[in-house]
């Protein structure tokens, strides 16, 4: 057995793409989730999404950049269940984060963000609970997530 990973993941600094986080809430609002920004506090925690209410909460104590990255990956949440096929594999809890983290990558590479020196040690430390293959298995769907949110963003 491997030995639990202790990666260092470093935030995403900047502003310069602070002006997609009004298109990112707007497509939010079209697949039925509210968008809402509270104190976190430092705590790791960046952000989440409820699925009882499909609402996304981002921490405002992050930098823009920060906030567009997470927003990303929590529409990933969001996107998991409003574009469910019938093809789409039943992910656990870790599965999904990998697919939601990966299509956050790609998303914010598209968009000019390089997120990483967050994403891959976030990757690996969420491969340590669910076999990092689950990304080959889900290749189609996190390229159908990242295509839709892509389009939202018009790149």
């Amino acid at each position: 057995m491997p030995a639990p990973l202790s990666v260092p993941i470093a935030d995403v600094d900047g502003d310069t793409l602070a002006d997609r986080l009004p298109q990112l809430i707007g497509f939010a609002e079209t697949i039925g989730s509210a968008v809402r920004f509270e104190d976190l506090g430092r705590a790791s925690r960046h952000g989440c999404y409820m699925p009882a209410d499909k609402s996304i909460v981002i921490g405002t104590g992050r930098s823009p950049n920060q906030q567009v990255k997470t927003l990303i990956h929590e529409l990933g949440h969001a996107l998991v269940r409003a574009d469910k096929q019938d093809s789409d594999p039943t992910l656990d809890y870790a599965q999904e984060e990998l697919v939601v983290e990966s299509v956050a990558f790609s998303v914010a590479g598209v968009i000019g963000l390089d997120t990483s020196s967050y994403s891959l040690p976030y990757l690996a430390a969420w491969s340590e609970h669910s076999d990092i293959a689950v990304i080959e298995q889900t290749a189609k769907l996190v390229n159908r997530l990242a295509n839709r949110l892509e389009d939202a963003l018009s790149v």
